[in-house]
């Protein structure tokens, strides 16, 4: 399965990537801000965080890695290293599968911070058959509620079709 791979020159990508870093600004961490950026396609978030301004390193991970930085990587079903990365990125990829909460959830299990975004296409759009059924923004809270997150910070781009979400786990 291909996914997207034609898509990745479009504009909307180079504005959620932008949109995240913005997002990442915030993150009241000190020192270097350890990015796992999950899904990484041919890494437009690497090059949108040359604009952060603070320390930081970046990761790749993709289930189709595009270049030979990039760990391969299956959000249905691997785990990030423990401890490793302050926040998981992980932009234009729950759309892509069945169970988005499980993913978010194992992603938090080893990682503090999750930014995700979540594209909302106008309702007339045809959706791409690899894309999964359609999820309204309520689904998309019922998936962080699910995955035992609460939303720390939110923003939008490409004229609110596109949310991100910076999420942290729940105090047990």
């Amino acid at each position: 399965m291909a996914f997207n791979l034609e898509h990745q020159q479009s504009p909307v990508w180079v504005e959620r990537a932008t949109t995240a870093v913005e997002l990442l600004q915030a993150v009241p961490l000190e020192g270097t801000l350890r990015i796992a950026d999950v899904g990484c396609g041919d890494g437009k978030l690497k090059i949108a965080l040359g604009a952060l301004d603070r320390p930081w390193t970046w990761a790749g991970f993709d289930l189709l890695p595009q270049d030979v930085l990039v760990q391969q990587f299956d959000i249905t079903t691997d785990y990030l290293p423990d401890q490793a990365f302050d926040v998981a990125v992980c932009l234009g990829v729950l759309e892509y599968i069945e169970a988005p909460a499980a993913a978010l959830e194992r992603l938090s299990a080893r990682v503090p911070l999750v930014l995700f975004s979540y594209s909302f296409p106008h309702s007339d759009e045809p959706v791409p058959e690899w894309v999964e059924p359609r999820r309204g923004r309520d689904d998309i809270i019922r998936c962080i509620r699910d995955a035992r997150l609460e939303r720390c910070a939110m923003s939008a781009c490409t004229e609110g079709q596109i949310e991100l979400s910076l999420c942290r786990r729940k105090a047990e």
